[in-house]
């Protein structure tokens, strides 16, 4: 059971949530589902017509689907993209959460939610005309200049700032903190895990994100997208690309984002851990301002290399379709494991994406925070550091 305040707090939050979803434009789509309860519900009736404008020039592929039946609170908070942190982010209200088991355990589950989001993404075309700004003449009527991502993670943000996710110290926004609201509910009094520091990676990885991964990883959809237009008699610059499913499109890359944000930011728990572990270590290069050195410490080539290895097994076991007989992904010889024939999105796509992005990315991190260690400790503290003496 949840906490009373919870309680009460779910039915405002999830109708909120699903009405600006409705007017976004993600219940076009057959493959996103809205709940029973709020299609039920008036806010969500209007919220579709609101989103009629937008659907009527859309061309969505839409598939269908079951529509999900929810049968208690507890399945509806948990099967909704709602986050209430002290239910639905990392706990730190109990055990260590700078132990390398815990860090380890966060990691690995930040993995598979990341795979998933990206073979969810790979089903539709790339969509470019969803980053870039100025292209949706309705937002600027409503006084947004940005791209429809951008508005579309601001408004899921102004949200989620009200269930207080951003008061977790391992969450971080897009939308400047100045422009979010305050928590509706009272806030956590988190433990002091991170030293006090500003660094935020996110305009970085929204830039690498939809400039280099999406278009990537979309390639099959889109190529597919193009065949069957021209089936149609569509040919030329209106073939490629755009198959008008923005409301799901932008759901899922919000998603995505934020999980790839939670993972590079985790990095500040990983500085600090090793940090804490020897602080003599650091604390020379930290005061000469050697960013190679510090790199050099916290880096491990061969751990690295287990997870991209890790990381090319899980893409190539969850991306393939099981066939009704059960059969098997066929033999790859050169890395001694299964991938299969075809599947759901391109594996070295996701590899290169923590290869080139992510890990790099996650490294900049640890090491600007490691830099920032020291910030205000006069001698005597720094000393005491040094001798562990906390």
């Amino acid at each position: 059971m949840f906490s009373q305040e919870v309680e009460d707090f779910m039915p405002t939050t999830i109708s909120n949530y699903e009405s600006a979803a409705c007017t976004l434009g993600s219940y076009t789509n057959g493959n996103i589902r809205l709940f029973e309860l709020i299609a039920n519900s008036g806010e969500a009736r209007e919220a579709l017509a609101i989103n009629s404008a937008l659907s009527e020039t859309s061309t969505e592929y839409t598939r269908s689907s079951t529509p999900a039946t929810t049968t208690s609170s507890t399945t509806l908070f948990k099967s909704s993209n709602l986050f209430d942190l002290d239910i639905m982010s990392q706990n730190f209200m109990t055990g260590d959460p700078l132990s390398l088991d815990s860090i380890r355990s966060v990691l690995g589950r930040l993995e598979d939610t990341i795979i998933f989001g990206l073979i969810e993404r790979a089903q539709f075309a790339h969509n470019p005309r969803i980053y870039q700004r100025g292209a949706f003449k309705e937002l600027e009527q409503l006084g947004f200049s940005g791209s429809w991502l951008e508005w579309f993670l601001k408004e899921t943000e102004i949200f989620h700032a009200k269930a207080r996710r951003y008061t977790s110290p391992d969450q971080y926004p897009f939308t400047p903190a100045s422009e979010l609201p305050k928590p509706v509910l009272p806030p956590l009094h988190f433990p002091d895990i991170l030293f006090p520091n500003d660094i935020n990676a996110n305009k970085s990885i929204l830039s690498f994100y939809t400039r280099a991964i999406v278009p990537r990883i979309t390639r099959r959809a889109t190529l597919a997208l193009a065949a069957h237009k021209r089936q149609n008699g569509i040919y030329g610059d209106g073939e490629f690309e755009d198959d008008g499913n923005y409301g799901s499109a932008a759901t899922i890359d919000v998603e995505v984002l934020q999980a790839i944000s939670k993972r590079v930011h985790y990095g500040k728990f990983v500085s600090e851990s090793k940090f804490i572990s020897n602080p003599a270590a650091f604390i020379p290069h930290i005061q000469s301002r050697d960013r190679e050195a510090l790199e050099a410490l916290i880096t491990k080539p061969e751990v690295e290399r287990k997870l991209l290895v890790r990381l090319q097994k899980k893409v190539d076991t969850y991306s393939p379709d099981i066939t009704a007989d059960g059969d098997s992904p066929t033999v790859n010889g050169a890395n001694g494991y299964k991938k299969p024939n075809g599947g759901k999105i391109d594996t070295d796509g996701v590899v290169e994406l923590y290869e080139s992005y992510i890990i790099p990315l996650t490294k900049e991190v640890e090491v600007d925070y490691l830099l920032r260690r020291l910030d205000g400790m006069d001698e005597e503290m720094i000393e005491r550091l040094r001798n562990k003496d906390f």
